[in-house]
């Protein structure tokens, strides 16, 4: 572009002189100086630009090739005091030399632009890095080994944990290797082996049931991986199981306990309250408030027979005073006639007699020492008691 300038500014030069002769031989010379002052302004602006060129730059390959580890340097020449900057970047020029380190990451070639600048002119050159045959095997090298170690990690997982996913993720890197590696393959078959124990082992843990540990107990017996490690979490499932079931009963017990406890609340009877008493002792920790409960019902039946009881003297005292005024009054009446009157004056199997636990009678009324408790005269006699000689 300067070089062009200049020559059209020389051109223009030299127009304005052809004018200026031109313009002598038609008019006067008046203005003239002005005419041949601008002139020469314009021949020697010209001259100065034809004289401007752009920076010399040359480069000492066409292109240039990486080492063994995807380095390479771009190097040139070029004026002292020009200016080189590679895809942007400055590049300190000594002795007219520069030398530029570039470091390729890939098997691919690069294109990098070079420009040389002074006084506003620019030269540029195109070039070309590319990789060696010695960086493009590292490359493979280290690609292969990142893909070993990728796999190599992907099957620790796997034996660690053998799930279907660790297992795929694991198969799908070791298939891709570009060699072969029976270990790795050997190492996959026996991961595949234990997926179903370790899913029955995970199963166990999930849903704490008889039927899923006993499931998983039947698999580990097969077990080539973690064998000790996986009977020992089962051993863990069996205890929580075991633990759930005893809370559970501990609960049942509970439950039934308080239903019996309200029964007898309801109903109280010596029946009743030992079939509430019988549960509220099974319990393991026993339970405060429900004996405090039963202590109530037992107060409430202790209240029932003391009434029993007083009742029944009153019906034996009465019976007594009936049973005097019948012999006074049948005292002189035939012995057959006697005999049936003592047989009227026997009680009814619905009333109410005292017996003691122990005894093989029944009582009109206390009659000697011991524990009388009331009972129908029906109950007595299925327990097999006659009557006493002294009340009857």
């Amino acid at each position: 572009m300067g070089e062009v300038m200049g020559i059209l500014g020389v051109l223009l030069g030299i127009l304005g002189f052809c004018s200026v002769v031109i313009y002598l031989k038609r008019r006067s010379k008046q203005n003239i100086g002005m005419v041949i002052g601008a002139s020469l302004l314009f021949f020697v602006a010209g001259c100065s630009a034809a004289l401007t060129t752009p920076p010399t730059l040359g480069l000492t390959q066409e292109k240039f090739e990486t080492d063994g580890t995807g380095h390479a340097v771009i190097t040139g020449e070029t004026e002292e005091d020009a200016t080189i900057t590679i895809n942007g970047e400055k590049v300190k020029v000594t002795k007219e030399k520069f030398a530029y380190e570039v470091t390729l990451l890939s098997d691919q070639s690069e294109e990098f632009t070079v420009v040389a600048t002074k006084e506003g002119e620019k030269t540029t050159v195109e070039v070309k890095v590319e990789p060696s045959k010695e960086f493009i095997a590292f490359l493979q090298k280290e690609r292969e080994d990142q893909q070993i170690e990728a796999a190599e990690k992907a099957l620790l997982v796997a034996e660690k944990r053998p799930s279907q996913n660790n297992y795929d993720e694991a198969a799908t890197l070791v298939r891709a290797l570009a060699n072969e590696h029976d270990s790795f393959n050997q190492r996959l078959k026996i991961v595949e082996e234990n997926i179903p124990i370790y899913a029955a082992v995970r199963l166990a843990e999930k849903e704490l049931s008889r039927k899923t540990l006993n499931a998983a107990k039947d698999l580990i017996v097969n077990a080539t991986l973690h064998k000790e490690g996986w009977t020992d979490r089962l051993a863990t499932v069996q205890q929580k199981i075991e633990e759930e079931e005893q809370k559970k009963q501990a609960e049942k017990q509970l439950a039934d306990a308080k239903s019996a406890v309200k029964k007898a609340e309801k109903t109280p009877n010596e029946a009743n309250y030992n079939a509430a008493l019988a549960k509220v002792n099974s319990l393991p920790k026993g339970n405060q408030d429900l004996r405090k409960r039963l202590n109530a019902v037992q107060k409430t039946i202790d209240k029932q027979k003391q009434k029993a009881v007083e009742r029944a003297n009153a019906n034996q005292q009465q019976s007594s005073k009936q049973t005097n005024q019948q012999a006074n009054q049948q005292t002189n009446k035939p012995t057959s006639q006697q005999n049936n009157q003592v047989k009227d004056s026997q009680p009814a199997n619905t009333a109410t007699v005292l017996v003691t636990p122990t005894g093989s009678k029944y009582h009109r009324q206390k009659c000697g020492n011991g524990n009388y408790t009331p009972a129908t005269l029906d109950a007595a006699k299925q327990r097999g008691l006659t009557p006493c000689a002294k009340c009857y």
